[in-house]
């Protein structure tokens, strides 16, 4: 049974008599989300100084993503917080009560998803160190691998643009663009420098779990993300939506064509030991699992109950006969599958949070054990079974 101060149950009804309806996320957001010069106040909504815990904690990185959730979860918004430290356009972070569900937007790219992270875990208005943090964002998607509309949950995270790239390359060259691996000479080489970001390897038996419970969600589908795969020739890329067990790799850069793709391929199995395959490309991951594994070292968070889901709005590589930048304007922006990734991140999510929150004192409480190696490629957790690096 939950139990309640008199003064959170005091503060908690001023709150709900008093607290404005509340705001979905605006596709033009202002500097502070708030109208006019309304000064920020930070705190719980309910007037409570308790930390809030919560059993998940849901990462969104911008404004369409955090606004499939509260339009079929609308409970979300039952506790507000606003926390200092936070993307300044996205200071509040909603949850459905003080021991349930939290939905955060991090901002975009590597930078703000980190920042934003390490905020979050170093703040007194939350204890992370039991919640499960599942990124649920939408992704580009390799078209050997994937396909669009379908929903994937990543072992490894791999930043591929901790390379050094050349504006044009030697007539000898042997790799695919200009990209190559730090204090080398030349592509297909492991790197000599290496700075501790390049790979993160989270929890691979909650991975399989939360992938099996999204199996459970009836994915959507439209004829014109159907027809958009057709015009692709490899067998992955022309699969309807499903729910896969792949990796991530996260670049500051939106490009765009198979040359480029295949050198972060070779670039993703070197650094992952031959273990890893992305099969799909966005720009925060490496970046908030990075706050979250530091977070964990002064023991602030669980970098074992991270899960990364993200969803495929379109390829990272043009179909035949189309240009790398008509595929990147056209295609990527214009008639890929960005409505139905949106509408299957939450169809799949929904089914991982409702798992934990249901399983918690049964499962999820007490962490979820695994055999692999868990962490960064320096192994700061001195676990004795690293597989990479």
């Amino acid at each position: 049974m939950v139990k309640y101060s008199c003064l959170c149950l005091a503060a908690g009804l001023l709150a709900i008599l008093s607290e404005a309806k509340p705001q979905v996320y605006p596709r033009r957001a202002s500097p502070i989300a708030i109208p006019g010069n309304v000064p920020i106040v930070y705190g719980r909504s309910d007037g409570c100084k308790s930390p809030v815990t919560p059993k998940v904690l849901i990462l969104a990185t911008y404004f369409d993503e955090a606004n499939i959730w509260p339009a079929g979860m609308p409970e979300i918004y039952n506790l507000n917080v606003t926390v200092k430290g936070l993307m300044p356009n996205y200071p509040v972070v909603h949850c459905t009560a003080a021991n349930g569900v939290c939905l955060m937007v991090t901002g975009q790219c590597v930078i703000n998803s980190a920042t934003t992270m390490l905020a979050m875990a170093h703040s007194d208005l939350f204890d992370l160190r039991k919640s499960y943090v599942m990124v649920a964002g939408i992704a580009g998607g390799n078209p050997e691998y994937t396909s669009t509309g379908s929903v994937t949950f990543a072992r490894y995270a791999a930043q591929g643009d901790i390379q050094f790239e050349l504006a044009s390359v030697p007539p000898d060259w042997q790799g695919t663009s200009g990209y190559f691996p730090l204090g080398t000479t030349g592509p297909n080489q492991y790197p000599t420098f290496i700075y501790g970001t390049e790979v993160y390897e989270v929890n691979q038996a909650l991975r399989h779990r939360a992938a099996t419970m999204a199996k459970k969600a009836k994915l959507n589908d439209t004829a014109v993300s159907q027809e958009y795969r057709t015009r692709y020739t490899q067998p992955a890329a022309r699969k309807s939506p499903g729910v896969q067990e792949c990796d991530t790799l996260t670049t500051n850069v939106f490009w765009s064509g198979a040359g480029i793709g295949e050198t972060m391929g070779i670039y993703y199995t070197a650094m992952t030991n031959g273990t890893g395959i992305y099969c799909s490309t966005e720009g925060e991951d490496s970046g908030w699992l990075a706050g979250l594994f530091r977070a964990t070292v002064v023991d602030r968070a669980d970098f074992k109950r991270a899960i990364i889901m993200r969803s495929i709005s379109n390829y990272d590589r043009a179909p035949p006969g189309i240009s790398d930048y008509d595929n990147l304007f056209r295609f990527q922006q214009g008639v890929g599958s960005y409505a139905i990734a949106l509408q299957n991140l939450y169809l799949a999510g929904k089914e991982v949070v409702d798992d934990i929150v249901k399983n918690w004192e049964s499962t999820f409480e007490k962490g979820f054990a695994t055999k692999n190696y868990i962490g960064d490629i320096y192994n700061t957790f001195d676990e004795k079974n690293i597989d990479y690096g």
